[in-house]
């Protein structure tokens, strides 16, 4: 109330009205009985109406009543021809066919075009503009018009056998508007699939033809081709032969001189193998003594100055001390200072301290000449005297680590220097057999690569040799394929010829009936359209009245036409057709027309079905891809409609009675829409992906059911509509 209270201010300040409750009130509702139009749409047929009108008079008494008839002949004719004229009967090949007809212009070439202005505009492209349009607009509009009269004369064919069918058989059959838009969508869209077969048939057997006049000519240039290429063979065959002589005379001396090497190789293998186990005796010594030395020196790294500072520092030094740098002396030939022995007058002993103490000097450059000692060339008289130190138990890493920890790492390496030099006694005569092996092994290897070197001159001259006869055996070979496919290729274009040379006259025929079943499809389609648009609920007879109505007309307006056509002459699918009598569709003529009728259409069929033929059908067509069956007293149904709908399942709808769910009406009338970029239905409350391998059939065992009008209205405002076929056994 307060948005109509703002909004109705202004105005009734505008007319100058005071601006009360009332006044706002009042010229709101004044404005609402202005401005507001309420239009009701209703079927007068039916207790549905009658019933309302009882109930609420004042749909009579306070109503303008506006009472639809059906649609006037100019209306049908209208309707027609915009939708006839906006799509286009002809396909460009066909206009461009017409015109080169015409004005004997060898090169003009449509591009697709759906309206007879975009067809005049590409006339004038190729200088044919005032006279190929007006040509082009007489033809156009003669066949549009023809086809227009047909299609009035069905929909209103139609009316009238509606009306007997209802007094002779008592069934209802309403023709609305919609029916007729179903009829011009139908006759557009089987124009186009039946000119796309007939014309890919056509095809399809021109180039068959094409293929048996092409090679008959090809037959010919293949047999010279097969004479000139005889002798380059054989010459080419004996040139390949001489260098396969050469090869062999060299392949021989190769393999003496191939032989040689391999002994000398063998040899060379034998002597390195020699020598190799000679190193590895050396080097096993030798690794049992690197351990240790390693150890040392890894020791010695770890002191620092301020270490050899301090046993330089010692001025009563213990023995443990004294015992080591004299080692550390002998290892360096220092000489000793020889004093008085207190413990035996007149007996000396060598004092290797003071010598010590001159290699300490300078605690870094005796770290390095530690570390850098040259351990391979010890003299033995060194050995023999550290053998003493060696035996003492005093002299041990463990024994000095208690006195100092510099002496430590050099009794370490004293040790290690003694155990690296009883090992080198041992690895020296077998490096001494090593360098002897080495020299013999050099020797032999030298004379081993000169035999190579000769070997593999003669290998490349015999790959080169290879090389050229692989090219000469590859020509060969390629002139043999070349000789035996042209062979083959003659075996099989005299097989062709013969075999087929018989269907020449056959396809020709065929193409000829082709040309003119293409020709004629216009008028075959336009009686193929009205009976799937209109026929289904009618019985054979009336069919069969209809047929033959239509024909005629179709006859009388000298439009295109196969004589005594039918619907199944126009579509009927032979190996599909099959198929549907092996899954249960009778092969009488009105079930095979009523299969036809469900196949083709765009709407979703309701099938009255008394007999059960048409759910037998169903279910066995669909048996090996699934088939959800569901009943409108099932609680869950739309739940399983709505998972076929979503994963592009087959459904099927039992046992309907003269009303429908509301629920279904959106997918009756197949209202899709894009969401998020995807199609989208809406069914119930739910909004449900739309799969294009979506199928729905509905079925009811009503013999004969009376669908009100505005039932199937309500599906003719969307210009879709359901479709009925009848079905029964006798009439």
């Amino acid at each position: 109330m307060d948005i109509i209270a703002t909004a109705m201010r202004p105005i009734l300040l505008s007319a100058g009205t005071p601006v009360t409750k009332l006044n706002l009130q009042t010229a709101f509702l004044k404005r609402v009985r202005q401005n507001l139009h309420v239009v009701l749409a209703m079927s007068p047929i039916g207790d549905a109406f009658r019933t309302r009108l009882r109930m609420f008079p004042s749909l009579v008494n306070c109503c303008t009543i506006d009472w639809f008839s059906e649609w006037p002949e100019e209306a049908l004719k209208s309707v027609a021809n915009n939708f006839l004229t906006a799509t286009g009967l002809f396909t460009p090949e066909e206009v461009s066919c017409f015109v080169r007809r015409l004005f004997k212009h060898k090169y003009v070439c449509l591009r697709s075009s759906r309206t007879l202005s975009s067809l005049r505009k590409q006339l004038a492209l190729h200088g044919l503009g005032v006279l190929a349009a007006s040509n082009l607009t007489i033809m156009f509009l003669k066949q549009v018009q023809k086809v227009v009269k047909v299609c009035v004369y069905i929909h209103q064919s139609v009316e009238r056998r509606s009306a007997e069918f209802l007094q002779e058989l008592n069934r209802h059959n309403y023709v609305t508007p919609t029916s007729y838009l179903e009829l011009l969508q139908l006759f557009i869209k089987l124009m186009g699939e039946k000119k796309s077969d007939l014309q890919g048939l056509k095809g399809r057997l021109e180039a068959g033809l094409d293929k048996l006049l092409t090679t008959a000519q090809e037959v010919e240039v293949m047999q010279e081709e097969l004479k000139r290429l005889q002798p380059i063979l054989q010459a080419t065959a004996k040139e390949a032969d001489e260098m396969m002589a050469v090869i062999s005379n060299d392949k021989k001396a190769a393999d003496v001189t191939k032989a040689e090497v391999g002994k000398q190789e063998a040899e060379a293998n034998k002597m390195a193998a020699k020598a190799k186990a000679i190193a590895d005796s050396a080097q096993a010594e030798l690794d049992k003594a690197l351990p240790a030395l390693e150890a040392a020196l890894s020791s010695l790294k770890l002191l620092t100055r301020n270490d050899i500072v301090e046993v330089k520092s010692l001025r009563n030094p213990p023995e443990g001390v004294k015992m080591v740098m004299e080692a550390c002396c002998i290892m360096f030939q220092q000489a000793p200072k020889m004093v008085a022995d207190p413990n035996k007058l007149g007996k000396k002993l060598a004092d290797y301290w003071d010598a010590s103490t001159k290699m300490l000097t300078d605690p870094t450059k005796f770290l390095d000449s530690l570390l850098g000692f040259d351990k391979d060339n010890i003299p033995d008289a060194v050995i023999v005297k550290i053998e003493p130190f060696i035996t003492m138990e005093a002299f041990t890493p463990e024994q000095v680590a208690r006195v100092s920890k510099a002496c430590t790492s050099i009794c370490m390496w004293v040790r290690a220097m003694h155990s690296y030099y009883l090992v080198c006694k041992v690895v020296a005569p077998k490096r001494a057999q090593l360098a002897e092996a080495q020299g013999v092994l050099d020797a032999v290897l030298a004379q081993l690569h000169d035999a190579q070197a000769k070997l593999k001159e003669v290998e490349s001259k015999i790959a080169l040799l290879e090389a050229d006869l692989s090219a000469a055996v590859a020509k060969k070979d390629a002139l043999a394929k070349q000789a035996s496919d042209c062979e083959k290729k003659l075996s099989n274009a005299d097989k062709l010829i013969g075999g087929l040379g018989g269907e020449r006259t056959r396809w020709i025929a065929n193409i000829a009936s082709l040309e003119i079943d293409i020709k004629n499809v216009i008028g075959d389609v336009a009686v193929a359209a009205g009976a799937i648009a209109y026929t289904g609920p009618f019985t054979p007879p009336y069919r069969e009245k209809f047929n033959l109505d239509w024909v005629r007309l179709v006859k009388e307006l000298e439009l295109p036409h196969t004589p005594a056509i039918t619907l199944q002459g126009c579509l009927k699918d032979p190996v599909k057709m099959r198929a549907w009598n092996i899954a249960g569709l009778p092969s009488d003529t009105l079930s095979e027309d009523n299969g036809i009728i469900v196949s083709k259409a765009r709407r979703w069929p309701l099938m009255i079905d008394p007999q059960g033929q048409a759910n037998k059908w169903i279910k066995n067509m669909y048996k090996d891809i699934g088939l959800d069956v569901i009943k409108l007293s099932e609680k869950d149904y739309l739940r399983t409609l709505e998972n076929g709908v979503r994963f592009g399942r087959v459904v099927l709808l039992e046992n309907v009675l003269e009303a429908l769910d509301p629920a279904l009406e959106p997918l009756l009338l197949q209202q899709t829409y894009k969401q998020g970029g995807q199609e989208v239905i809406k069914i119930g409350e739910n909004i449900i992906p739309y799969h294009k391998d979506f199928k729905f059939y509905i079925t009811t065992k009503l013999r004969n059911p009376h669908y009100a009008p505005e039932v199937i209205f309500l599906f003719e405002i969307y210009s879709l509509a359901k479709l009925f076929i009848y079905q029964e056994h006798t009439c």
